[in-house]
């Protein structure tokens, strides 16, 4: 069960970590032609986004690990269970913060283009 979340985990790591490049290359694309206002994206939320695929890959890791190594003792256990407290509560962070800074940053006609789509 684990190794299949695992598997799971690594591919949207993957699939995300390539989508956020996209849109990076995108941005630097309109920067350089002076366009940068029809992009909302900052250095900051690549940063966030970056830390997000990464705690999303740390995830996958840890249930791999889980899987091939599994706790022998109370002690292993208890680090595998803090280590999975903290990337999920990393996740829930870094999710949290870039819809506050979504909401902050599009603008009104971008977020209902987005829903009509």
């Amino acid at each position: 069960m684990a190794l299949a979340a695992a598997i799971v985990l690594l591919l949207v790591a993957g699939y995300l970590g390539h989508r956020e490049l996209g849109s990076y290359r995108s941005y630097r694309r309109a920067k350089a032609n002076d366009e940068t206002d029809l992009f909302v994206y900052s250095k900051r939320r690549l940063g966030l986004r970056s830390s997000g695929v990464a705690m999303t890959f740390g995830l996958g890791i840890a249930l791999l690990g889980w899987e091939l190594y599994p706790p022998q003792s109370a002690d292993g256990l208890s680090i595998y269970l803090a280590l999975f407290a903290t990337l999920t509560l990393g996740l829930v962070v870094v999710v949290v913060t870039d819809l506050v800074l979504t909401s902050k940053t599009a603008r009104p006609g971008q977020l209902r283009r987005r829903i009509d789509e």
